[in-house]
């Protein structure tokens, strides 16, 4: 939720984020991977999905290493440099492909929000 806060988008988007995050844990093991980069590359997908124009990689990463930041207990925010976000852009992108390829590229995922609204 703080990516979602943090990226300022819509609840649609942000509920699409978290059925694809739980879709990809439902079928691969927690433990094995980065919760925080899931969540990202899941939020960078349903931007995508919604064709919104905040599907930028930089806003992001940005929102990524603002949460992640916050969830290590730092008190002063490293920074992004241009290795930080090449960084976690390839992990993003990596975990986007897994995520895609998990879902076998059907983009077209059938919420319950647009009926209920």
């Amino acid at each position: 939720m703080d990516l979602a806060t943090n990226l300022k988008v819509s609840f649609s988007i942000t509920s699409l984020a978290i059925n694809l995050c739980h879709y990809f844990f439902y079928k691969r093991k927690y433990i094995n991977y980065d919760r925080f980069i899931v969540a990202a590359s899941c939020m960078l997908l349903a931007l995508k999905m919604k064709d919104t124009d905040g599907a930028k990689m930089k806003s992001v990463c940005a929102a990524y290493h603002k949460t992640i930041s916050k969830v290590e207990g730092k008190e002063s925010i490293e920074i992004m440099d241009e290795n930080i976000f090449n960084r976690i852009k390839e992990k993003i992108i990596n975990h986007e492909s897994k995520l895609l390829t998990l879902i076998g590229f059907n983009l077209d995922i059938p919420l319950p929000y647009p009926y209920v609204e």
